[in-house]
């Protein structure tokens, strides 16, 4: 009941689905843990249970026999910790016993070396402009090194959003439910007109949500699929 009170509360501060769904996988997943071993009340719960769950989740090990990595522990950590500021907050409990909880340190994120101008033409080349599919997957391609967008939010790109006349991309709701406007470069702009003009309605099926880039099947991307499209051109 309390979990269920609290994602309310995320959903009336802004907080996307997909995040407030993990919240609640993780808060859920604690509660498990803790009932099985008697504690079954958000006031029970103290720093020594804490340290034990933290401790729990270095030695768990998945169903594939791998342990859980550093930002999987951190990111259940977080929602636990977040979700007892919650209750001292709201007079739920009178102690915070997560106030103090330290995550566990992740290594620094390394990026990859960036490609150079040739090997990007390479990968733009790839796709077969004389099928449907490939005038797509080069629109697709073209959007994604032009614009740097998330795979979730070129997926969720509706055929209004570009603005050819002005250059522009209306990105909706992409992380942390921000909309935004991003530039585009012109010649994304014309593979996307051109996959509009010839392919689009090739491969549309009703019905159709106006979503722009659409899949063999004629249905929206998943941001997986366009992943997965754009790794196989490389």
């Amino acid at each position: 009941m309390l979990v269920a009170r609290y994602c309310e509360s995320l959903a009336t501060r802004g907080y996307s689905p997909t995040t407030i769904a993990r919240y609640h996988v993780s808060l859920a997943l604690f509660a498990e843990w803790a009932v099985a071993r008697g504690v079954d009340r958000p006031r029970d719960v103290t720093r020594g249970v804490l340290e034990r769950y933290q401790r729990s989740l270095l030695h768990h090990r998945q169903v594939n026999g791998r342990p859980l990595t550093g930002r999987s522990q951190a990111a259940r950590l977080v929602a636990v910790r977040q979700w007892f500021r919650w209750l001292a907050r709201t007079h739920r409990i009178l102690v915070n016993p997560a106030a103090d909880l330290e995550l566990p340190r992740l290594q620094r994120w390394q990026p990859r070396s960036a490609m150079t101008v040739a090997e990007v033409e390479t990968v733009l080349v790839q796709p077969d402009l004389d099928t449907v599919e490939g005038l797509r997957d080069r629109a697709v391609l073209e959007v994604f090194y032009s614009t740097g967008i998330r795979a979730a939010e070129l997926a969720g790109l509706h055929r209004f959003d570009l603005d050819a006349p002005r250059g522009t991309l209306a990105v909706n709701a992409g992380k942390g439910g921000r909309s935004r406007v991003v530039p585009i470069a012109e010649r994304a702009t014309a593979w996307c007109e051109k996959y509009l003009l010839d392919a689009r309605d090739l491969l549309a099926v009703p019905p159709d949500d106006g979503r722009l880039f659409l899949t063999n099947r004629g249905r929206p991307f998943t941001p997986k699929g366009l992943t997965a499209m754009a790794r196989r051109s490389r």
